[in-house]
């Protein structure tokens, strides 16, 4: 546990009806124990025609991973709630602080910059771990749209967004689907899946 290398940390948000918010859990990446949880509001900067696009539905999901430079920072893939659309990956600042005598964390979502390299595993070698972030109709049951990946990475292996409708719609009210995103750790030798864990979002 003292080891860095050996924690895992995951973020996993929603932005919708005027407000954002964002959980994020760190993880022992040998056992999957939770070390810690915590939950933020959260500031979303997005460029150009985002800017009048305020009140259209988000998700965010994603975790430690490498940018362009080869810095470790905590990366996001920014999704369209409503139809799961891919828009653009940024990374989670979390800055400490002091407003009236209190110290507090502002977090912010900051769209990485074009052409960015993909990023390599930081993990130790003998982990790979995927996420997977998917929206499911609540009365149907039926999957609405999903998405693999490995933090920082564009795309691992065939992975995508994959739909079973496409609808497009202005959100002004919470989002109808259920959302939920898994996290998987593997042995990177045996393929063997060693610990799972979930997020969910209503």
């Amino acid at each position: 546990p003292g080891d860095h290398s050996s924690v895992l940390a995951a973020g996993f948000g929603v932005q919708a009806a005027g407000a954002s918010v964002i959980m994020v859990r760190t993880y022992d990446v040998p056992t999957g124990a939770i070390l810690s949880e915590d939950s933020f509001d959260v500031t979303v900067k997005e460029e150009g025609a985002a800017e009048t696009d305020g009140n259209r539905g988000r998700i965010f999901a994603g975790g430690i991973g490498v940018d362009s430079q080869g810095n470790s920072k905590f990366m996001l893939r920014v999704y369209d709630a409503d139809t799961g659309r891919f828009l653009w990956e940024g990374h989670l600042q979390l800055l400490k602080v002091s407003e009236d005598q209190s110290t507090k964390v502002r977090a912010t979502i900051v769209p990485n910059t074009p052409f960015a390299v993909p990023a390599a595993d930081h993990l130790p070698r003998a982990f790979r771990s995927l996420f997977s972030v998917r929206a499911v109709n609540p009365l149907t049951g039926e999957l609405v749209w999903q998405d693999q990946f490995a933090p920082g990475n564009r795309r691992t292996g065939g992975a995508g967004v994959s739909y079973r409708r496409r609808s497009v719609k202005t959100i002004s009210q919470p989002i109808g689907h259920i959302f939920d995103l898994v996290v998987r750790t593997y042995d990177r030798s045996s393929g063997m899946l060693l610990w799972e864990d979930s997020f969910e979002e209503t």
